[in-house]
């Protein structure tokens, strides 16, 4: 009899082990596949920005004498691309890809706003203009470069696997 009960226990806590062994084993596939869809989604959205930040610096002229009406519709339209994107997935990058990009934004902003076209359309510009004008372009330029090497960096799993524990909590409801 007493062979037979503890025939029963060790049973009973061997099918004990194998569930809980089976558990987490399934909840850890589960993490990983959610982990790769996180960098699935994290790359698409960093090699987005990288495409637009891009766009919006080809947008812009190398020099003021270059900057007319048409050459601002265009910086218009790739900031609003930007600023459209930004509102859509900015919570999938990583935070100093998100602070380059608000940065690249409101940078460009300044150098549209403030050196736009004359109200009168005159393009004489005088030598101190020209002077801060190209001093914030190469800037702008400075600061567009460090935005690229952010995103890339923004790609990589080390930030997968600092966010993924909060991430991975809220999204099976704990």
């Amino acid at each position: 009899m007493f062979e037979a009960i503890f025939g029963l226990v060790g049973v009973i806590v061997g099918s004990g082990l194998v569930l809980l062994y089976n558990y987490y084993r399934d909840r850890r596939e589960r993490k990983e596949k959610y982990k790769l869809m996180l960098y699935d989604k994290r790359l698409e959205v960093h090699s987005k920005a990288f495409y637009l930040i891009r766009e919006l610096n080809k947008s812009l002229p190398g020099s003021i004498e270059d900057m007319d009406k048409d050459r601002i519709a265009a910086i218009e339209k790739a900031r609003a691309e930007v600023d459209e994107w930004w509102a859509l997935r900015c919570f999938y990058l990583d935070p100093k890809s998100r602070d380059k990009i608000l940065e690249v934004m409101v940078r460009s902003e300044e150098l549209v706003g403030d050196y736009g076209l004359p109200k009168d359309s005159s393009y004489d510009w005088d030598e101190d203009k020209r002077k801060s004008w190209q001093k914030e372009r190469n800037e702008f330029t400075r600061c567009i470069s460090d935005t690229m090497k952010v995103l890339e960096e923004g790609i990589g799993m080390k930030h997968i696997e600092e966010a993924t524990e909060v991430q991975w909590k809220k999204w099976r409801g704990q």
